[in-house]
């Protein structure tokens, strides 16, 4: 039975989940001071812990904030505490690289300031760090380090703290009778707590052990008030209460686990992350039981939880239980969107566990709807993260940290004193710099008077070179400096080249050479200036640069996907469909613009002498690109793209559909070659789409050279759809072949005809 991460783990100093009203929060951001001091840094974390309630990530950006002033101010208190609560947000959102650093961060600057109650808390939440990236050893010993120093220091609610997710750890290695140790002697360490406090509000009394039990409930409660600490300790038992229950359960004593994952529900105060653990427990007994609809009700409850507070594990795991239950309750259709969320969630922080089981579940789920291909895959890619994840030696590995631990105290000890020798060094050192400053102090005026009138020539001449390569960067594109490794133009040398995988398209304007003659040359360059304007900015936005402007052609290349390239020919055929509307309204001839694009290597480079350098592009693939764009003109498409972009496109987003072959100066073979429909009229694509089967064997007879039966079936497909100018265009091939009837050669005069 499943157990990874079904567990309490409980976090230090982290803010309880809630609702926050917008208008408290802008009023907190409203009344921000001005001045970055002390009262603004306390003001940042009202506004951070309000943020928390409702978006954690919102709130990063005000602990970083926090983080500078108090650098600024050189406080290392505020340093060390701004660190701390920037660790503690990561953590709560499963960030737990980030949580490290920061949490790191601020151990070390609290060592420098000899916090020992601070250091504790913060190595509670690394050891939770640990835990939860699989690094159970490392885990396992700072936990134990937290109890051994929080006993030293009397502080025994962090030894509660952390036996309570030492326990936790334990149960996720199924080590439940050794949890359960730990977790049946908090009690004694809350008893030791509750003497502690009575005996610092009575000072004069003699210490009473166990006094706890010598208190009436008032009594009780007016020591509670008076330590807040005390009161915080009593939220700790329905975590408690949980861990038991989990320990319970994989004990195989269900009744047991009812009992404590049912009062642990009681004690919560409805606080979510602590009954939706419950919960999803309550719905794992059942589950093992085979009570499937008990199990989905309390898997549900789970979930709800922990998606109001966003808690992304508890997501994860609660999802896939419901996902799984619903294929169990026969509602199958209704899992599958819960299976593929918990598998995209876990897969997007690594949570091997739930992928592992996401893909399980997704197996019995094709597999219940027949489709045993994917039903075939999911399993495979589970049994790969099965055998991937192993708890060999975890067990053996807390034994030995346990015996291993007197050693390491040793060495702490070791390290305290070194630490002490260089805190004396340095308060020597301070002595010598303050004795000598005020010698330095002229030499650093001069120097600093010198140095800004340096900086003051060189800024004039960094600014006269960025405004150089501004005005050159308007004739060779940066996005193709960038790809050559350079900076700014004036770095490129003679003989800088790269080669890579790109996509080119070709675009160029239908009749042109007519439209021109009907213009003057001024008026000539004003359409071509207005029509570039417009293409421009889109084939930017989508990722690619203008390599060169051809006349009424555009000649450009995208570096990362041909989708990018695909979604500027569509965004530039939906700009061409508004400037033709404008220039109908102006009495002007609408224009039409072929657009081809082809995937493949080329070599980017400078190429020329000591007196002229060029930007070069070496390559087939530009060839392949441009007699794509030519194609258009002959099929009457608007986007023609190769096989080698198409096969690289998500078929989701795009519609295409297959023209055969065509063949390509410099190529020893055809290119495949598809049109892409995306850019027409809905109804236009739903006909095609309609016909999509009758076409593709229309096409498939033509290459066979059954030109009859090509015939036949796109004559019932332009019949039917006259608009479909591809058709149209492999009639009239079609109409030559049958009245001439070539025989010998006919592959050749097929793709001479075609071209």
């Amino acid at each position: 039975m499943k157990t990874t991460w079904y567990i309490f783990l409980l976090f230090i100093f982290t803010p309880i989940f809630g609702w926050s009203q917008t208008s408290v929060l802008d009023s907190l951001i409203n009344a921000l001071p001005e001045e970055r001091d002390s009262a603004h840094y306390a003001h940042l974390f009202k506004i951070a812990a309000e943020q928390d309630k409702t978006d954690r990530a919102a709130s990063l950006p005000y602990y970083q904030e926090a983080i500078e002033i108090a650098i600024g101010l050189n406080d290392t208190r505020k340093m060390a505490e701004a660190n701390k609560f920037k660790g503690v947000n990561y953590l709560y959102s499963g960030q737990n690289q980030d949580a490290k650093t920061h949490l790191d961060e601020s151990t070390k600057l609290y060592a420098s300031l000899g916090d020992t109650l601070n250091i504790i808390r913060n190595n509670t939440n690394i050891a939770l760090i640990f835990q939860r990236m699989n690094e159970y050893e490392k885990a396992t010993e700072m936990y134990y380090k937290v109890i051994e120093d929080s006993k030293s220091i009397t502080e025994w609610i962090e030894v509660i703290i952390a036996k309570v997710n030492l326990a936790s750890l334990l149960i996720d290695q199924n080590d439940h009778a050794q949890a359960l140790r730990h977790l049946n002697s908090i009690d004694q360490d809350y008893d030791r707590y509750v003497d502690k406090v009575w005996a610092e509000q009575h000072p004069d009394d003699t210490p009473i052990e166990g006094i706890k039990y010598y208190l009436s409930p008032e009594e009780m409660k007016v020591l509670m008030d008076a330590d807040p600490d005390l009161s915080y300790t009593q939220i700790l038992y329905p975590s408690v209460y949980i861990n038991q229950g989990i320990c319970y359960k994989n004990l195989e004593q269900p009744d047991s686990a009812f009992l404590y994952l049912e009062k642990a529900i009681e004690t919560s105060g409805g606080t979510p992350y602590i009954t939706s653990y419950a919960y999803n427990n309550i719905g794992e007994i059942y589950e093992v039981n085979e009570e499937w609809d008990e199990a989905l009700v309390n898997f549900r409850e789970a979930l709800a939880g922990f998606e109001s507070i966003n808690n992304i594990r508890g997501k994860i795991f609660s999802t896939n239980n419901v996902g799984k239950a619903l294929i169990e309750t026969g509602q199958t259709k209704e899992a599958e969107p819960y299976l593929k969320e918990a598998l995209r969630m876990a897969s997007e922080i690594n949570f091997k566990e739930e992928i592992r089981d996401a893909h399980s579940n997704l197996a019995k789920f094709y597999a219940s709807n027949g489709s045993y291909k994917q039903a075939y895959i999911n399993h495979e890619l589970y049994s790969s993260y099965k055998d991937s994840i192993t708890n060999e030696s975890r067990i053996s590995a807390i034994q030995e940290w346990e015996t291993k631990y007197d050693t390491q105290k040793e060495r702490e000890e070791v390290a305290r004193l070194a630490l002490e020798n260089e805190f004396k060094t340095r308060r020597q050192q301070s002595q010598l710099i303050i004795f000598i400053f005020g010698i330095l102090f002229l030499i650093g005026l001069g120097l600093y008077l010198y140095t800004r009138y340096r900086l003051k020539k060189q800024e004039e001449v960094a600014a006269y070179e960025r405004e150089t390569n501004q005005a050159m960067a308007k004739f060779v594109p940066m996005e193709y400096v960038r790809s050559l490794g350079r900076d700014n133009v004036k770095d490129v040398q003679l003989g800088d080249q790269v080669e890579k995988e790109v996509t080119v398209v070709f675009t160029d304007i239908r009749n042109f050479t007519s439209i021109s003659e009907r213009m003057t040359p001024s008026e000539n360059f004003l359409f071509v200036k207005r029509y570039v304007e417009r293409m421009s900015p889109l084939i930017h936005k989508n990722g690619g640069f203008i390599n060169q402007y051809l006349g009424d052609g555009i000649m450009a290349i995208f570096q990362n996907t041909p989708a990018d390239a695909l979604r500027a020919c569509l965004d530039m055929q939906e700009a061409i469909k508004a400037y033709n509307i404008e220039e109908e309204e102006e009495g002007r001839d609408p224009i039409k613009v072929g657009m081809g694009m082809h995937t493949g290597m080329l070599v980017m480079g400078i190429i020329g002498d000591s007196n002229r350098k060029d930007a070069a592009i070496i390559s087939d693939t530009v060839n392949s690109a441009a007699r794509m764009e030519s194609l258009t003109k002959s099929y009457g498409s608007n986007i023609i793209l190769s096989h080698e972009s198409y096969e690289k496109l998500d078929t989701d987003e795009f519609v295409c559909r297959g023209l055969g072959e065509a063949r390509v100066k410099g190529k020893s073979k055809p290119l495949r070659i598809f049109e892409c429909l995306n850019n027409e009229n809905p109804d236009q694509i739903q006909r095609k789409k309609q016909f999509q089967k009758e076409f593709d064997a229309a096409v498939g007879a033509y290459f066979e050279r059954d030109f009859n039966k090509a015939e036949k079936i796109f004559n019932q497909i332009y019949k039917a759809n006259p608009e479909d100018l591809v058709v149209y265009s492999f009639l009239k091939r079609v109409d030559q072949y049958v009245e001439d009837q070539p025989v010998e050669g006919l592959k050749d005069q097929k793709y001479n005809k075609v071209n």
